[in-house]
């Protein structure tokens, strides 16, 4: 519905909804039939970093338009991603850990800028809700 009525712009808001629902969901299922729990502050936090960051995106969008304007809000967009959860403080030491095992099974000419990239995303205890 969204597509013929809005080209292009309609289908990234129909991504983005069809996405959220869709995370939405499979949050529900973990928690209803793993018993997972739900880290809902820094759940908040992460979905305040994408907030932040498409906000800062549409910026050239808006005031470029056109190819350069997609080109600009790429670009910033994915710096302003990692700069918000940092800010944020969205991600945890327990990330970290998380991520330490991942970077482990790279490369081994990588995995220094990958933990250092990993380091400055995690950067302590995530604050009480």
């Amino acid at each position: 519905l969204l597509v013929p009525a809005a080209g292009a712009l309609g289908a990234a808001v129909a991504s983005v909804l069809a996405q959220g629902l869709g995370s939405v969901l499979a949050i529900r299922a973990a928690v209803r039939v793993a018993g997972a729990g739900v880290p809902a502050a820094a759940l908040v936090r992460i979905t305040a970093a994408a907030v932040v960051m498409g906000a800062v995106a549409a910026l050239p969008v808006i005031a470029l338009g056109g190819l350069t304007g997609l080109l600009a809000a790429l670009m910033i967009g994915a710096a302003s991603y990692p700069l918000a959860l940092r800010a944020l403080r969205a991600l945890s030491a327990e990330d970290l850990d998380r991520v330490r095992v991942l970077v482990d099974r790279l490369p081994a000419s990588v995995r220094a800028q990958s933990l250092a990239v990993a380091r400055f995303l995690c950067p302590g205890p995530v604050p009480a809700p």
